[in-house]
């Protein structure tokens, strides 16, 4: 599934809290955290070409395997027992990271775009 990682970083770190708070007896279960909806690779890329204001010429080839269709998770755990829900949608994300490859093929530093993303989605 597609997220943004923020979204991901903030689920794990509401599982550590949960942890820390209320012992990991309270809080032993399995949490899936993932975006709301699954998305279409045809659509990520339909997304981030925009994004780029570039056309992004791509194939299917059929692999060698048997590849399951869909990806999903079930984070409703998550959302009852530690509040959490993704901040991002999924095509949010896509934008989100979209951005993060435009800057870094401007010449923006990681270190920068990290620091930016940790204050606009954790410090606010």
């Amino acid at each position: 599934p597609w997220q943004y990682i923020s979204d991901c970083l903030s689920g794990y770190l509401r599982v550590a809290h949960s942890h820390l708070t209320r012992g990991p007896l309270m809080t032993s279960a399995e949490y899936n955290i993932g975006p709301e909806r699954s998305i279409k690779v045809a659509e990520i890329i339909e997304i981030f070409s925009r994004a780029l204001d570039h056309q992004i010429n791509w194939i299917v080839e059929k692999p060698n395997f048997e590849e399951t269709k869909t990806l999903s998770l079930d984070s409703s755990l998550a959302n009852t027992q530690l509040g959490w829900h993704p901040r991002y949608s999924v095509e949010e994300s896509v934008l989100e990271t979209a951005m993060w490859f435009k800057a870094l093929q401007n010449g923006e530093s990681i270190e920068n775009l990290v620091r930016l993303t940790i204050e606009k989605d954790f410090l606010k």
